[in-house]
C-alpha cells in the first residue's frame, strides 16, 4: 500500500514524452502553490499505516537510544515551530503535517520490521520503479531511442530515477552479501542492472555517488587478505592501462564523465555555482533559522531566482543548502548529526556482528550524503526514493540491535 501511494502521489507517466524535464515557471509555481490532491490523500493514508503497526499488539521494539531519538525530536520541533516565522505559514503548516505523517509511517515501520526487510522493501520498491520506467517508456517509443539528449526516465524525473538506480545498486550488493546459492546471482544481477540504468540517466552526481558507495562497500564487506588484493590489483590495472592506451583512455573517460555535456556546463556544476552564489546571499539575511520547513522555494522564489538564472529552478540543487535555507544552521546541524550518527553506527555494529545489513544501511546513507552535495536529497522531506531510506535511518539510530542472531546471518561477498 506504501508503495502504490508513492507511486500515485510522485510519478508522472508521461514525462519521458517531455524534451525539457524541468518544466515551466508556471506549472512549477501552481504546483508549489497548491499542491497535487493526491499528495493531499496519499501522506496522510502513509501515517494511518505507521500509526496502525505502532498500536499493532506483538513483541514490542526495544527501547529507543535516548541521545538520537532526542536530536530526531529537535529537527522535528525545529520544522514544527519555523512556522513562526515562515512568510507562508499556512503553507508550512501544511507541508509540517506530511512531515508528521512521513514520520509516522517511517516510525511505525522502522518499529515492526527488521533491517532485513526495510533494506529488501528499498530494493524491491526501486526494482518496481526501474521495471514500470523501462514498460512506461517502450510503449512511449521513448526507451533508448537514440534521440539527442536521451536521459532514461521512466516515470521520474532522470535526476530522480537515477537516485532510485543507485538504490537498486547498493542495497542489491547488501542483499547478495548475506545470502546463498542462486539468490547471489539474483541480487548480483539486478544490482549491476541497476548500475547500468543508473547511467544511462546521464546523472553523473548520481553515478559518482553510487560508484564511491559500491567501491566503499566492496572494500568493507571484503575479509582483509581480499581487501588488499583488491586495491593492489586495482591500482596496478589502470597503471597498466594507462600505459598501454593512454590518450585515449584519457578521452573515453572524458566521454564517460560527460555524459554528454559540455565542459562549460562541467566547469559551473552545470549551472550550479551561479545558483549557489544567488541561494546564498538569501542564506545571509536568515542564517540560523531560514525561511521555515520546506518553505524557501515559494512562488516568489521560483519566479525571481528562475529569472535571474535564465533557466527553472525549484530546488537548490544541494541537500545541505537547501537545510540552511529551509532550516537555517539549526537545522543542518540537526540533520548532520542524525544522518551521520546513523552511518556511524551502521559501521561500528558491522564490526561487531559481521551483520552485511548494516553495511547496506550505511551504503544507502552514505549514497544519500554523497548525493546531497550536488543534488537534494533529503531524506525528511518527501520524496518518492526516501521513505525506505527513513525507515532504515529510524531502524539504526532508535534501536540498538546488533547482536547477530539467525535471521542476520552474514556471508562475506569475498571469502577468499
Amino acid at each position: 500500500m506504501i508503495c502504490l501511494l508513492l507511486f500515485f502521489s510522485e510519478h508522472d507517466p508521461a514525462i519521458s514524452l517531455k524534451t525539457d524535464y524541468s518544466g515551466t515557471v508556471i506549472d512549477f509555481v501552481q504546483i508549489r502553490a497548491e499542491g497535487k490532491l493526491i499528495r493531499k490523500v496519499a501522506y496522510p493514508l502513509m501515517g494511518f499505516a505507521g500509526l496502525a503497526l505502532l498500536l499493532r499488539s506483538g513483541t514490542a521494539a526495544q527501547r529507543p537510544m535516548r541521545a538520537q531519538a532526542l536530536v530526531i525530536a529537535l529537527f522535528f520541533a525545529t520544522s514544527v515551530f519555523s512556522v513562526l516565522w515562515a512568510g507562508n505559514a499556512l503553507i508550512v503548516l501544511r507541508r509540517v503535517v506530511v512531515l508528521f505523517c512521513l514520520l509516522v509511517a517511517a516510525w511505525g515501520f522502522a518499529s515492526r520490521f527488521s533491517l532485513g526487510n526495510l533494506l529488501f522493501g528499498a530494493f524491491c520498491l526501486a526494482l518496481a520503479y526501474l521495471t514500470i520506467g523501462v514498460a512506461v517508456e517502450v510503449a512511449h517509443g521513448t526507451f533508448l531511442s537514440g534521440a539527442m539528449g536521451y536521459r532514461f526516465a521512466g516515470t521520474l524525473h532522470p535526476n530522480i530515477q537515477a537516485q532510485s538506480c543507485g538504490i537498486l545498486a547498493i542495497s542489491g550488493l547488501a542483499l547478495l552479501a548475506r545470502s546463498q546459492g542462486g539468490k547471489r546471482l539474483l541480487f548480483g544481477f539486478l544490482s549491476v542492472t541497476g548500475l547500468l540504468f543508473l547511467y544511462l540517466t546521464h546523472s553523473r552526481t548520481s553515478f559518482a555517488a553510487c560508484a564511491l558507495t559500491l567501491a566503499l562497500l566492496v572494500l568493507l564487506l571484503a575479509v582483509p587478505r581480499v581487501r588488499f588484493t583488491l586495491m593492489s590489483g586495482a591500482l596496478a590495472l589502470l597503471g597498466l592501462v594507462g600505459l598501454l592506451v593512454g590518450e585515449r583512455l584519457s578521452l573515453l573517460l572524458q566521454s564517460v564523465l560527460l555524459m554528454d555535456r559540455s565542459l562549460e556546463n562541467m566547469a559551473t556544476l552545470t549551472g550550479r555555482v551561479p545558483l549557489w552564489e544567488h541561494c546564498l546571499a538569501y542564506v545571509a539575511q536568515r542564517p540560523f533559522l531560514g525561511y521555515g520547513y520546506n518553505n524557501f522555494w515559494s512562488p516568489e522564489h521560483v519566479e525571481q531566482i528562475s529569472a535571474v538564472q535564465g533557466w527553472v529552478v525549484g530546488a537548490a540543487h544541494s541537500t545541505y543548502l537547501e537545510l540552511l535555507l529551509d532550516l537555517g544552521l539549526v537545522g543542518l546541524i540537526l540533520y548532520g548529526l542524525i544522518v551521520f550518527f546513523a552511518a556511524g553506527h551502521s559501521v561500528r555494529t558491522f564490526a561487531v556482528s559481521r551483520n552485511a545489513l548494516f553495511v547496506g544501511a550505511f551504503g544507502l546513507l552514505t549514497f544519500s550524503l554523497i548525493i546531497g552535495t550536488l543534488e537534494t536529497f533529503v531524506l525528511f522531506y518527501p520524496n518518492p526514493n526516501t521513505f525506505f531510506l527513513l525507515c532504515l535511518l529510524l531502524h539504526v539510530a532508535l534501536w540498538n540491535d546488533d547482536k547477530p542472531g539467525v535471521d542476520d546471518a552474514n556471508h562475506d561477498v569475498l571469502h577468499g
